[in-house]
């Protein structure tokens, strides 16, 4: 039994397409995984100040997810040579789904140059006000503390709790 030169170019044409939407589908899965959208705040280091964000949104016409203000709270040393302090944040989420936001913060010297960072992932549950607050503990060294003047905050809005 022969396969007539048709057949097998129409059999080639099936899977090519066949593997196209499979393609197609699995990218566009990907990117509606993966829709975000990124912030990023200069703030000095002033503990226990408390510094409004501008700009720190997420929104669409029915809804905002918003970080709006951040504290840097100094904790006791956790040993010898060591600086802990908890970064705190003011949240807002006027949808009716979670949101998820991951939070870098990059501790910068006089020249701007980053010396530690640090990060941490939220979920901001539905329905949570201005006045809710959200925060991380975060560490590093005496030496490294003493040389830090600012911070770069950025955050990334992400649509699955995966990103």
């Amino acid at each position: 039994m022969t396969v007539q030169p048709k057949a097998l170019f129409a059999r080639g044409r099936v899977v090519c397409r066949a593997a196209l939407i499979a393609v197609l589908g699995l990218l566009a899965f990907s990117a509606a995984a993966t829709i975000w959208t990124r912030s990023t705040s200069m703030v000095p280091i002033r503990p226990g100040v408390l510094l409004p964000l501008k700009n720190a949104a997420y929104s669409t016409r029915d809804w905002t997810v918003s970080i709006t203000n951040v504290e840097l709270q100094p904790n006791p040393a956790p040993g010898p040579g060591l600086v802990s302090v908890t970064w705190a944040f003011g949240i807002a989420n006027t949808d009716s789904e979670p949101h998820h936001v991951d939070v870098r913060v990059h501790y910068l010297d006089g020249q701007r140059r980053s010396r530690v960072s640090v990060s941490h992932r939220f979920r901001i549950e539905p329905g949570q006000s201005e006045s809710d607050r959200r925060g991380f503990e975060a560490r590093c060294t005496e030496e490294q503390w003493r040389g830090i003047s600012q911070a770069r905050i950025t955050f990334d809005f992400l649509s699955t709790p995966d990103g």
